[in-house]
């Protein structure tokens, strides 16, 4: 399928299978950059997250006959921070995939360093549209379920508004919302397959940590260092594999909309970098 754009009319639509063959064309053509980036940003921290339970509720949740509160405390603070670090990492992620990606749609390859760079030039931006738009997604999600998905379906974009555009906080979310507009739908589509693939990496990683034990058996009567050690690296593995696609997939979609939508090329976008 070809990237060439016809900008005559009719209006070109938004074409699914010209994102996915985009994204995973620049995840090819950059996968070391991207997927070391993705590691150390999301990766990381879910690994250690993921070791926490071997410190604070090593015992598993029954303590004889009654629950242990030391589990259920750990359990929590374990859930809270994967929660958080989900939610904000991806964001963090998309600072420094973005400008990848749009190297790559421009031809060039995107160096580690480069993209770390600019994860960190808008890691405080970034970090605070992630916590505003992960509080008003949950808040979403509160009302029925439906309005959370809107919200997040509109909102998708916010990242590469930020740092391609030099928008603030709250104008890249309504700056987000307005390119997504009467595209929503394929914007579903589209995650629904993103979603799907970073099931199938979760099941993968699974079955490598069914060799060191039962997760359900781990968890009422406690687990070896070893299990726990494996299930957070590849927890992080498939953590950073599944962030470092959807990372690339927004950063494809934005620069999808703004074609269809504004007629602007990645040479266009690419620009902001230099």
């Amino acid at each position: 399928m070809t990237d060439t754009i016809n900008y005559q009319t009719p209006k070109p639509q938004f074409d699914v299978g010209r994102v996915i063959n985009r994204t995973f064309g620049a995840i090819k053509n950059n996968f070391g950059s991207f997927f070391l980036a993705s590691l150390i940003i999301m990766g990381l921290p879910m690994f250690l997250i993921g070791l926490m339970p071997l410190i604070m509720m090593p015992g598993g949740m029954f303590d004889g006959d009654t629950i242990n509160e030391g589990f259920m405390a750990g359990y929590l603070t374990v859930m809270f921070l994967t929660l958080i670090v989900t939610m904000v990492g991806s964001i963090i992620v998309q600072g420094a995939l973005i400008f990848g990606a749009v190297t790559d749609f421009n031809g060039k390859k995107a160096p580690f360093k480069e993209c770390m760079s600019v994860a960190l030039r808008y890691f405080f931006p970034l970090l605070g549209l992630g916590i505003l738009v992960g509080l008003g997604t949950m808040l979403g999600m509160l009302l029925l379920i439906i309005p959370g998905i809107i919200l997040a379906l509109g909102w998708s974009i916010a990242a590469p508004v930020l740092s391609l555009e030099g928008q603030g906080i709250t104008d890249s979310i309504s700056r987000s919302w307005e390119l997504t507009k009467g595209y929503k739908r394929w914007l579903l589509l589209l995650f629904i397959i993103l979603i799907f693939l970073s099931a199938i990496i979760g099941a993968l990683a699974s079955v490598f940590v069914l060799l060191a034990g039962d997760p359900t058996t781990v968890m009422l009567e406690g687990g070896s260092p070893t299990y726990y050690i494996l299930n957070s690296l590849f927890t992080a593995l498939s953590q950073a594999m599944t962030t470092m696609i959807s990372a690339t997939g927004i950063a494809a979609i934005y620069y999808e909309l703004r074609q269809i939508k504004e007629g602007i090329g990645a040479e266009n976008l690419a620009e902001v970098f230099d």
